[in-house]
Order: structure tokens, then sequence, then C-alpha cells
């Protein structure tokens, strides 16, 4: 593609083409993580957010790097999006874990960014080849690690 054929759709420059391009991830993540509403169990729910995480293969990492060339005006507009679209989603499958019992009372939005800071980076070590990979990871989540 030609440069003048970007900026012919982007009259303003780069900054326009990457906030367009965080838009449509942010949007294309917050439609995965809606999907994961559906499911019946707070651990189906997670579990499905896990899996597309995983296999987007670093894309959280790449609105993380890409948002901080942008104007603060574009940092915050795709910062309120990404609440919208997935941390809001997070947070409300994890409060109605707490009103539907199956989860103990607690600070869900520190429990909802934990979790999302958490499964951006587990591409990193995903054997793809290990089907029980994201059960074990939310069952960690859920369970924690005290006795």
């Amino acid at each position: 593609m030609r440069k003048a054929s970007l900026y012919y759709h982007f009259p303003q420059g780069k900054e326009e083409l990457v906030t367009e391009a965080l838009e449509r991830l942010v949007r294309r993540h917050g439609t995965a993580y809606r999907e994961a509403l559906r499911q019946v169990t707070v651990t189906e729910r997670l579990e499905v957010i896990l899996r597309f995480v995983l296999e987007d293969e670093g894309v959280s990492g790449a609105v993380v790097d890409s948002v901080r060339f942008l104007s603060e005006e574009r940092q915050a507009h795709v910062s309120q999006l990404f609440l919208s679209q997935q941390y809001d989603v997070v947070k409300r499958v994890l409060d109605e874990g707490i009103e539907d019992g199956s989860l103990r009372p607690h600070d869900t939005s520190l429990a909802a960014w934990m979790f999302l800071g958490s499964i951006s980076e587990l591409g990193r070590v995903w054997d793809k080849n290990d089907e029980n990979f994201p059960k074990r990871v939310i069952s960690l989540f859920i369970s924690g690690v005290k006795v």
C-alpha cells in the first residue's frame, strides 16, 4: 500500500491509523468477552475469556505498546473503550459469581485487573498441546494457593 493511500483513508496521520487499529482490536476482544457471558458458570466464563486471549497471541501487549504513542486524549479514549469492552465484562463475571454464591466476597475491581494482567502474558508459556492448561489456570485463579 502506498503512503498516499494511507493518508487518504487516515487524513490525520499515524495517530488516527493507530487509534482505529486499536479500536477495532479492543472491540473484537469485547465481542469475545461478551460471548463468555453466555456460559453458565463463573469458571466456564473465565475459561472462554482465557482461551480467546491465549489464541489471540499477544494482542493485549500490542495495545499496551501502541497506546503510549497516542495523544493523551486518544489514550483516554482507547482506555475507556478497553474498560467498557473487557474490564467491565470480567468484573461483571466476578460480581455475578459473588451474587450466586460460587465465589466468596472479594474486591472484584482488583481481581478483574489481576485476572486481565496475568492472562495477557500466559500466551508465552502456554503449551498448545495441553488442553487442560486453561482449566488449570482458572482453577488456580479461583481457588488460590492458600490451604
